[in-house]
């Protein structure tokens, strides 16, 4: 799947009271370059009472040029299960393109009965600031971000995602939220973080 230049997906998903879903995209997501122009993608979501739903797409691959706006909004009732995670790359590395895009921005809200609980914003622009150093990147080529609610087990995912070594080839870090808990973790392959990412799903 591809994203080029004026692309805009907007896609709205239900999910019923006592649903059970786990959501995959079918492949590693490419931004094109978009020359002065943007690609946006934005997903909302409703799950219902008693709702069980993981939403993992494939990492994403902005290349160089590329400018991409993705957004994430979630309402969930208090009695439901949610995992979602983004992975994306630093550009084609393969190529020789790192951190060459424009601008890669995303971001994730969710909400509680229709209150806010939890906000993220990635947003990287390489011309305005470096990501290689200490506290950035480091080196490593595929950031992810992991956002799960799931009342009466988040001690337990907490747990898990602290273990030591639990991503031998990067770094994982995780934290709580106003509601939920969310794991941020660094690597050299889109696949082992999503691989990674996958782990958790069985513990929502």
């Amino acid at each position: 799947m591809g994203l080029l230049a004026g692309d805009s997906i907007n896609a709205q998903y239900t999910f019923g009271d006592g649903s059970d879903v786990s959501a995959r995209t079918q492949g590693f997501e490419k931004v094109f370059n978009t020359g002065d122009r943007q690609a946006r993608r934005h997903i909302s979501i409703e799950v219902g009472e008693n709702g069980r739903v993981c939403f993992l797409p494939q990492p994403v691959i902005p290349f160089a040029g590329s400018d991409y706006r993705g957004s994430m909004t979630v309402n969930l009732q208090k009695n439901s299960r949610f995992l979602c995670a983004d992975v994306f790359t630093c550009g084609r590395t393969g190529c020789g393109e790192r951190f060459a895009m424009r601008r890669f921005e995303n971001r994730l809200r969710v909400t509680l009965d229709n209150r806010p609980v939890f906000a993220e914003h990635t947003l990287v622009q390489p011309e305005r600031r470096g990501y290689t150093g200490l506290g950035q990147w480091q080196g490593f080529i595929h950031q992810g971000v992991l956002y799960t609610y799931a009342p009466g087990k988040e001690d337990e995912i907490f747990g898990f995602a602290r273990q030591k070594d639990i991503l031998p080839d990067g770094i994982v870090g995780a934290s709580r939220a106003v509601q939920g808990i969310c794991v941020r973790a660094l690597a050299m392959s889109g696949d082992t973080l999503f691989r990674f990412f996958e782990r958790f799903e069985q513990l929502v």
